[in-house]
């Protein structure tokens, strides 16, 4: 972000201090400005605020030059993934973890032929479990088995309803239905060679996005709210009618 004639404020998530914020003064005089765009890694020397204000950014360089600018959709499914982390309170002997975990994301995302809304809940999955509060995709909530696809979702706390304990609860005001495609999706999770020839339309990924809210929820007392989530589910279009067509 600009800050005054000539400066940036930068906010950053690092593998040391998480997320913080630096001001670059003077930087847009250098000619060396053009390196900062978001999403790259970089290796920075700075001071440490004071009391609580900014890191002061000394010097930097470029350690990884992020490919994603090129295309909306993984742009948009990294720029889940940082504002996600923003908004997480991690202890400081667990940044390097997240750090890591958001390195090998962005690296996958830039290389996979898989779906980049599969790769987010992953990464979303992924986050949950470090935090200590891991969902199981495949493990039905009131018969504990994951033999059977889970198929709806108890509304409030999240857990999981499979097909055949689905019956009896049918129409339970209490319970939020699956599509079919959602719950293939939602079951193939942890297979993630077995998706890439698994597109998500805007309905399934809106009905999973539902879920996972949900169970986050229930679990921090936090809305997830991603602004980046919404631009991401404008990349897919509507669930096919019977006949295949739109």
């Amino acid at each position: 972000m600009e800050y005054g004639d000539t400066s940036l404020i930068l906010k950053v998530f690092s593998r040391d201090y998480g997320y913080i914020s630096l001001i670059a003064k003077g930087i847009r005089k250098k000619q060396d400005s053009s390196l900062l765009s978001p999403l790259n890694e970089y290796e920075f020397t700075m001071y440490e605020p004071q009391e609580q204000g900014l890191f002061l950014l000394s010097e930097f360089s470029l350690l990884a030059e992020c490919g994603l600018a090129a295309n909306p959709q993984l742009w948009a499914a990294a720029q889940c993934a940082l504002e996600l982390l923003s908004q997480l309170l991690i202890a400081s002997d667990e940044n390097p973890a997240y750090y890591q975990l958001l390195t090998r994301y962005l690296e996958f995302l830039d290389r996979s032929k898989i779906d980049p809304a599969m790769l987010w809940w992953r990464f979303l999955l992924r986050v949950m479990k470090l935090m200590g509060t891991p969902l199981d995709t495949k493990t039905c909530s009131l018969c504990q088995a994951s033999t059977q696809p889970v198929s709806a979702w108890r509304k409030g706390s999240a857990e999981l309803v499979c097909v055949q304990c689905l019956d009896p609860l049918q129409k339970s005001d209490a319970l939020e239905l699956l599509s079919p495609q959602s719950s293939l999706l939602l079951n193939k999770l942890d297979q993630l060679y077995e998706t890439e020839t698994i597109k998500p339309t805007r309905h399934s990924l809106h009905q999973l996005n539902q879920l996972f809210a949900a169970y986050y929820q229930s679990h921090y007392n936090k809305t997830l709210k991603l602004k980046s989530l919404g631009v991401l589910e404008q990349f897919y279009g509507p669930e096919p009618d019977q006949n295949g067509s739109n």
